[in-house]
């Protein structure tokens, strides 16, 4: 059931269901992975995050993987106020979130262009430690792009100790997207000049 669920891409949506029901069936749904995929399956198809809000109130001891997975189908399905809601739970109940919660809340901050909640995160983010892990880095400067503040976005890029092929795609998609598109060239040829792959994200 859980192959079958990573793989919940190339499905139909009935597919998922059936799945679903098959593990209601053999009591497999009570297993952590096999809900933890639920999850991610429903998160994909966007318009499921009722199912999976119920599938994380079945969970006797939820964990992180699983608030977290829960979080993304609300942010998927452009549920900002609910995963905020959300996310303010399971910091109460568990007492802790990791830096994948925080790329997921600030990935919907960023769609949103919610500034306000994408700072508090960033707050968050350093007043935890958390604010070194890489995924992180970069989606932090993707959502101050995203919110029209590039500058900050660029002061947290040249913080990084390092970048990947992600990093340089948030500084030039974010310089283009705040129409500073010189910069986006130049950041552009910097990544080539340094080494870095582009990727088909990079080249559209």
């Amino acid at each position: 059931i859980v192959r079958a669920l990573r793989d919940g891409a190339r499905h139909a949506a009935d597919a998922v269901d059936a799945l679903h029901c098959a593990s209601l069936k053999s009591g497999a749904v009570l297993d952590p992975p096999v809900r933890t995929s639920l999850l991610t399956a429903y998160a994909r198809r966007r318009d499921d995050a009722c199912a999976a809000l119920a599938l994380l109130d079945e969970a006797a001891r939820p964990d992180v993987i699983l608030w977290n997975a829960t979080l993304d189908a609300l942010t998927r399905s452009c549920r900002l106020g609910d995963a905020v809601v959300l996310f303010r739970r399971m910091a109460c109940v568990l007492g802790a979130f990791d830096s994948a919660t925080l790329v997921i809340m600030l990935s919907g901050a960023s769609r949103a262009r919610e500034m306000e909640l994408g700072t508090a995160l960033h707050a968050a983010a350093v007043k935890r430690c958390l604010d070194t892990d890489l995924n992180l880095q970069n989606a932090l400067v993707h959502m101050h792009a995203k919110c029209g503040r590039f500058c900050t976005s660029e002061a947290v890029f040249w913080r990084m100790p390092c970048w990947d092929t992600t990093s340089w795609n948030s500084m030039i998609g974010g310089s283009a997207f705040d129409g500073l598109f010189e910069v986006s060239a130049c950041c552009f040829r910097e990544m080539i000049r340094l080494g870095v792959q582009a990727d088909e994200v990079t080249l559209s």
